[in-house]
């Protein structure tokens, strides 16, 4: 008597799914492998050279720009102002109304030359109290009494220190303001 056929046995199925995950995984693998060796070759020694030569480049301009503010302050610590005085906002008449005291720093450029800024050269305006008594009609009381010195030479200017009768021209930017 003949046989029927019996379908596949279930050993040959699991047979063919084993080599199917093989197949895979060992595709899987060789593309792993190509990228890893594209992505982790060494480099050249013609561009390690080119970065060692861009890393010393960038080394050594720190260290310029970490030199600089010591190099500008030895040159020119001569120069360094202190600017300190009073100035009065008042009426005609009338003792001021207001009185204030006012410091900063400036550079001596020249004889008799003072750059500094326009907050420190004129600190009235916007000065709020300032601003309103001057809408009322105030003025400010001369040109204020302010003292520049630099320590490093002993040279004053400004207010009543100056004795040779010379003014003290304070430059701001895009102004020039005149002390007697």
């Amino acid at each position: 008597m003949p046989q029927p056929e019996t379908p596949a046995a279930p050993d040959q199925v699991c047979e063919s799914w084993a080599r199917f995950v093989q197949t895979t995984l060992a595709l899987f693998m060789v593309i792993a492998t190509g990228l890893a060796f594209h992505y982790a070759a060494p480099t050249r020694p013609d561009d390690l050279k080119s970065e060692i030569q861009q890393l010393r480049a960038q080394v050594q301009q720190l260290r310029q720009e970490q030199a600089m503010p010591s190099m500008v302050l030895a040159r020119y610590r001569n120069s360094i102002c202190y600017v300190y005085g009073v100035y009065a906002v008042g009426f005609p008449g009338q003792p001021p109304a207001l009185r204030t005291r006012l410091s900063g720093t400036g550079f001596l450029i020249a004889d008799g030359l003072l750059a500094t800024n326009k907050h420190v050269a004129q600190p009235w305006f916007g000065d709020a109290q300032a601003d309103e008594l001057i809408q009322r009609g105030a003025f400010v009381a001369g040109n204020a009494c302010m003292f520049f010195v630099c320590p490093a030479t002993g040279r004053t200017c400004g207010g009543v220190s100056e004795t040779s009768g010379r003014k003290c021209l304070i430059l701001v930017p895009e102004e020039r303001i005149e002390l007697s």
